[in-house]
């Protein structure tokens, strides 16, 4: 038996509600009160996962969390695609293959934050 969309899912490591949410009610369309709340908590994120970088910080068991937890904030705040959201998810297949005590190298570690920087400007313009 052919299963593509769960061979995918497996190796991001998300289920597929976390990646792809349904349709988010009114009450939490950006600018809300809630949905306000979840724009901070994606930036937080982003931010961490900047600060874990810059920290050499670059075990996998260290950055997979911070990266899921990224996509899943993002997920809270828009279902819609932005530029580069998909180089989220590519890193965390990239993760997902790696051994928990491997490190990402320092070429890895500089791909890693332009892509997410990348990401975060376009998770940005979806909020204009």
């Amino acid at each position: 038996m052919e299963v593509p969309r769960a061979t995918e899912r497996l190796k991001i490591g998300l289920p597929a509600t976390v990646e792809t949410p349904s349709a988010r009610p009114v009450s939490q369309a950006p600018g809300s009160g809630v949905g306000a709340s979840h724009i901070v908590t994606a930036s937080e994120n982003f931010i961490t996962l900047f600060d874990a970088i810059k920290m050499n910080m670059l075990s996998k068991d260290t950055l997979h969390p911070i990266l899921a937890d990224t996509i899943q904030a993002v997920n809270k705040v828009t279902d819609r695609d932005f530029e580069n959201k998909g180089k989220i998810i590519q890193w965390l297949i990239t993760l997902n293959q790696m051994r928990a005590a491997h490190d990402l190298t320092p070429e890895q570690a500089r791909e890693l934050q332009f892509d997410i920087n990348l990401a975060y400007d376009g998770f940005k313009s979806v909020l204009d």
